[in-house]
């Protein structure tokens, strides 16, 4: 009997020790398919500029107007990631948000297996009546401004509304520019239809950030649930303060933390030959001013 109390205990020491290995490599194997994700991210943009000569844009949207909502880069890339039947599957002359047999797909190259987020998100109580799947990979649309919709300016990014770049528009090299960053799915964020107006300089700091947000709804996981979509707070990455920043938030005496981005991986816009240039952090690297 004792001897058998020793097995047992030896058994379970053996299983404490091996466990955080276990996880250690588990968690390795993600980082390292977390980065694939974005490789492959990258090569589709690279064989979209290939067959359309500039790549594709965040979303388009008529200059001085109103339009439904417009389908995103993710969704314009879908047939350059082995994705041809659902990119077929989706009418890209009706808005993005109307298909919930497209919209509530898992597209398993929009999402790291290390954010525990991985779940769809079921229709709300008001608007369409679909269900979206979260993504994890955002496009780079400037640093500020994402879009004026009275001139049709968009941002600084690599991915701009409205106005597809070109391979030439990047005068300061492509592997310095940001094209896409990894994000948390179920993002805190602030919201709302009223614009900032024109000309407001981007916040400095955590504070300001809140102190611009208070005049919006806050909503603690409605950012990047839906890769359909072209709005930015769905699909897009700006870069007003450093990545990873923190932006305390208090709400009924519970604190949120939206976070400007959190990504472990940056995808660069590099040549399709390099096949594509992914960096564990941002350093040497920029989102991208048109010359």
């Amino acid at each position: 009997m004792i001897e058998l109390l020793v097995v047992i205990a030896i058994i379970a020491i053996l299983i404490g020790l091996l466990l955080p290995a276990v996880q250690k490599v588990r968690e390795a194997a993600s980082r390292i398919k977390c980065a694939n994700n974005l490789k492959q991210i990258g090569l589709a943009l690279h064989n979209y500029e290939g067959a359309n000569t500039a790549f594709p844009p965040a979303a388009t949207y008529p200059v001085g107007g109103t339009a439904d909502d417009s389908w995103s880069v993710q969704a314009r890339i879908l047939q350059y990631l082995e994705q041809a039947n659902l990119y077929n599957l989706a009418k890209f002359d009706q808005p993005a948000n109307s298909q919930t047999e497209v919209t509530a797909q898992k597209i398993p190259i929009y999402f790291c297996p290390s954010d525990p987020n991985d779940r769809a998100k079921p229709p709300a109580a008001t608007g369409p009546q679909i269900t979206r799947y979260p993504l994890t990979y955002a496009a780079n649309v400037g640093t500020w401004l994402t879009y004026n919709p009275a001139t049709g300016q968009g941002g600084d990014g690599a991915i701009s509304y409205t106005r597809p770049t070109r391979i030439g528009d990047f005068t300061d090299g492509l592997s310095n520019t940001v094209g896409f960053a990894e994000v948390k799915a179920y993002q805190p964020v602030f919201r709302g239809s009223a614009a900032v107006p024109a000309g407001t300089p981007p916040p400095s700091n955590a504070a300001a950030v809140v102190a611009l947000g208070s005049a919006y709804s806050f909503s603690n996981n409605g950012g990047h649930t839906g890769w359909t979509e072209g709005q930015t707070f769905h699909i897009g990455v700006t870069f007003v303060l450093p990545p990873n920043t923190k932006v305390p938030y208090s709400t009924g005496g519970a604190f949120n933390y939206p976070q400007l981005a959190e990504p472990r991986f940056w995808l660069t816009i590099a040549a399709r030959w390099a096949a594509a240039d992914v960096r564990p952090d941002p350093a040497g690297v920029r989102t991208w001013t048109p010359g």
